[in-house]
């Protein structure tokens, strides 16, 4: 009952605008900074052009390409490219989405040291898909460079986001 129905509209290319608290898992809320989010989130699902035989999950979950840009209160930046699988659930009105993006971190004057300029970001979004396309998610993220030099402190983000049809931004 929860499972996706077969056959929703085509997805639209959504500008993803999200908000949150970085780092929000730390007792010490000198560590804590505001997070802001810009993502251009394309509509076309990658999974038919990796293999026609993934025309036939297609209703049930798409793979989207996504660029970005995040930031943190402290002035630190992450630009990033990634995929998202979107998962519709209940008449394609709720939608979980599994995220996963490469950036690149630049610490500005944020204490927080990650370890390297290379960082990973996992992503889990829970939200609803009005019937006008309009999306609203909450999003928890892990960032971090995966292990890849031996310092991996990592960090937690929590927020939301609001994505919005592109084709209604330029009616």
């Amino acid at each position: 009952m929860l499972c996706a129905t077969p056959a929703y509209a085509a997805t639209p290319d959504y500008l993803s605008l999200g908000g949150g608290i970085f780092d929000f898992d730390k007792p010490q809320n000198s560590r804590r900074a505001v997070d802001y989010r810009v993502e251009y989130r394309w509509g076309v699902s990658l999974l038919p052009l990796i293999d026609k035989s993934f025309n036939s999950v297609e209703p049930f979950m798409q793979l989207h390409p996504s660029v970005g840009f995040e930031g943190n209160g402290n002035g630190a930046t992450y630009p990033d490219a990634g995929l998202n699988l979107d998962i519709p659930l209940l008449w394609h009105h709720a939608i979980l989405t599994w995220g996963e993006a490469l950036g690149l971190w630049g610490r500005g004057n944020d204490p927080r040291y990650l370890g390297s300029a290379l960082e990973f970001r996992s992503q889990v979004e829970v939200g609803w898909q009005f019937d006008n396309g309009l999306r609203a998610t909450a999003y928890i993220s892990h960032l971090s460079n995966a292990h890849i030099v031996k310092t991996n402190p990592g960090a937690e983000i929590v927020g939301a986001y609001l994505q919005i049809p592109v084709s209604d931004l330029t009616k």
